[in-house]
């Protein structure tokens, strides 16, 4: 936040290594195993898939 005039709320792009950090960190924590991991990382590649898939048309698919 910053105070003032023009100020409030500020959104940026977050930090990819920080992110990463964070998220190992919170893993870590809640004790989550590769097998959960594993079945996690299916689940989002076949809902990207999907998602894709469901939003393509021949311009998108020309790159």
């Amino acid at each position: 936040m910053r105070r003032g005039p023009g100020g409030g709320l500020v959104v940026a792009e977050p930090d990819p290594d920080a992110m990463a950090h964070a998220t190992a960190v919170h893993l870590r924590y809640r004790k989550v195993g590769p097998q959960a991991l594993f079945e996690a990382r299916t689940a989002l590649e076949v809902a990207a898939v999907r998602g894709a898939s469901e939003n393509i048309d021949e311009a998108s698919s020309m790159c």
